[in-house]
């Protein structure tokens, strides 16, 4: 699918689908500016593939900046153990500094691979610049024939406020929209930094609300 259709890059909507349903796709790539949404559900992904008594053998970690072709085919190759399929996670691939011959064999191997295996590649630090960049417009490409390629955008205020409200609700208190957006305003909308002050106000509020006068003192001024 070309980049920003519909059915290419809807974001976590795609993900949450397959956690929901157990079922997952062989390939998926987590990408994009908000950085800790892509961990979350990386977190989460690799969480519901692999059982955690049998990480150690159907869980490779691989880095990126230390790629390898040879590597990653032969852990995507590797049977699972006690387990219908294994999870290979690269951390940080930089499709557009690999070599020819090794990206040739790298598209043969997300375009389709192995049944009992799910590759996972989480764009941490190195940016996927699946718009404009030739090499990994290809690789997008080649994931989504057996995969999902997830962009995680930066969130608008108003999705934030949502978020904030829901998760005060879920702590036992309350948090009205408009010092949700008072938070946001005061610590900006990284999206770590304002759930870490989320903990700290709901604590304060215990199951009551939590008030201007609480994020003005408490909350932190960034």
């Amino acid at each position: 699918a070309a980049y920003g259709s519909k059915s290419a890059y809807e974001g976590e909507e795609r993900l949450l689908a397959d956690l929901k349903s157990g079922q997952f796709k062989r390939v998926y790539l987590l990408f994009g500016e908000e950085d800790y949404l892509k961990e979350y559900y990386f977190n989460k992904l690799v969480g519901k593939i692999v059982d955690p008594a049998f990480a150690s053998f159907n869980l490779t970690r691989l880095d990126g900046k230390k790629f390898s072709a040879d590597a990653l085919f032969e852990a995507a190759e590797a049977l699972p153990l006690m387990a219908e399929s294994k999870c290979v996670v690269v951390r940080d691939y930089d499709a557009a500094g690999g070599g020819a011959a090794n990206q040739e064999r790298l598209l043969r191997l997300v375009s389709d691979p192995p049944e009992s295996c799910v590759l996972v590649f989480w764009q941490d630090a190195v940016e996927a610049d699946v718009k404009k960049n030739a090499k990994w417009k290809a690789f997008a490409a080649a994931v989504e024939k057996k995969g999902a390629c997830v962009e995680f955008r930066r969130k608008s205020t108003a999705d934030i406020v949502k978020l904030l409200c829901g998760g005060a609700a879920r702590r036992g208190c309350r948090l009205q929209p408009d010092n949700a957006r008072l938070l946001v305003e005061q610590c900006g909308d990284e999206l770590h930094l304002l759930l870490n002050e989320l903990d700290k106000l709901c604590a304060l509020a215990g199951e009551g609300e939590i008030t201007r006068e609480m994020i003005e003192t408490a909350g932190t001024k960034n």
